[in-house]
């Protein structure tokens, strides 16, 4: 009888051990599934009350409520208690804006690479909204793929950016950066599964890639012209040289010029002169015949204007006329009146004159 209760209990426990162990089998995915699961901070602002979440896949835990109108730091005080109560220093957030807030619009569009589709959707944002592309915030989810077509229906979410920006710095204020803007539907709390910050992110790859791309345009075009400019330059500072060694060669050449030209003016000059002038023998044998025997002369001087004389004689007063008939000589006057020398009794006078042809 002992033999046989030893065995129903052995066979029982046996029973439950394998139980269990088939228990923990297959708990231990699910475990591990929610232990990978991150949790996420969600703020809903779809109420006046706002109200901040605590998300872990499905399951939802809410943390506080805030009137949207607190202040600042009565808000960021209340935040920063319930953060740290459920150790959620660094995990991420999303805001989540109201239905009302956004526009939805169903398009047809080709099947074509998320990063040109995003673009592409930039483009019809004018068309299908009332607003301008730098005006709003704005994401897709695609709803059907038709591989057959090549198409692709999506849904077209887009909010105006002067909103989504008063709410991001009233979030700001309160001490949040949220990382996603999703829209949640009215009486649920979840998000359609967007991000209205995408398109921001997009607009800023893209233009991170039209800088690139005119720097680089820019970078050729500077390439492709420096070089014949460079070429250009060199052959000019080379011509510049030339012309300046040229010059200076040329101003030697002028120098000399002008050396040898003074030296012709000045020996036609003498020339001239010896031309024009008398020698100095034909006036003295002028000036010989035209003195009479009673007359001597004490000084004589000529300069540009023509020859005077000075000396004594016995007839002083004849000497204009004696002078003037000599052809070489003209227009002779008496520089000063004559005066009686009364030690040698003759006539003291001082006469001028020209010479022909003398300038």
């Amino acid at each position: 009888m002992a033999s046989s209760l030893t065995t129903v209990n052995d066979l029982v426990s046996n029973f439950f051990t394998w139980w269990f162990a088939e228990l923990t089998a297959i708990w231990r995915p699910f475990r591990a599934a929610l232990r990978r699961t991150p949790k996420k901070l969600v703020l809903d602002t779809s109420d006046e009350q706002w109200s901040l979440r605590l998300q872990r896949g499905d399951r939802s835990q809410e943390l506080g409520r805030l009137d949207s109108h607190s202040a600042a730091n009565v808000a960021r005080k209340s935040i920063g208690t319930w953060i740290r109560k459920a150790k959620l220093r660094n995990s991420e957030l999303t805001l989540l804006v109201p239905e009302s807030k956004s526009l939805r619009r169903p398009l047809d569009m080709p099947e074509i690479p998320e990063a040109s589709l995003r673009q592409a959707l930039s483009f019809e944002i004018e068309r299908q909204t009332p607003f301008r592309p730098e005006d709003a915030y704005f994401d897709y989810r695609v709803l059907a793929r038709k591989p057959d077509t090549k198409r692709l229906s999506i849904e077209l979410i887009a909010a105006p950016r002067a909103v989504i920006d008063a709410m991001l710095s009233k979030v700001a204020e309160w001490g949040l950066r949220p990382s996603n803007v999703d829209v949640v539907v009215k009486n649920t709390q979840a998000g359609i599964g967007i991000n209205l910050l995408n398109s921001e992110r997009a607009v800023q790859r893209w233009s991170s890639v039209r800088v690139a791309l005119v720097l680089l345009i820019i970078g050729l075009l500077s390439g492709i012209l420096y070089y014949p400019v460079h070429l250009l330059s060199s052959e000019d500072q080379s011509l510049a040289a030339q012309v300046a060694a040229e010059s200076a060669k040329a101003k030697q050449t002028l120098g000399k010029r002008a050396e040898l030209d003074e030296s012709l003016r000045a020996a036609n000059f003498l020339d001239s002169r010896k031309q024009n002038n008398p020698s100095v023998m034909l006036f003295l044998n002028e000036l010989t015949k035209a003195l009479p025997d009673n007359t001597w002369l004490a000084r004589v001087s000529q300069n540009k204007d023509g020859v005077k004389i000075s000396g004594y004689s016995a007839a002083a007063s004849q000497l204009i006329s004696r002078i003037d008939g000599i052809p070489l000589f003209k227009n002779p006057t008496f520089s000063s009146p004559i005066v009686q020398d009364p030690q040698n009794k003759l006539e003291r006078f001082e006469l001028s004159f020209e010479i022909e042809g003398h300038r």
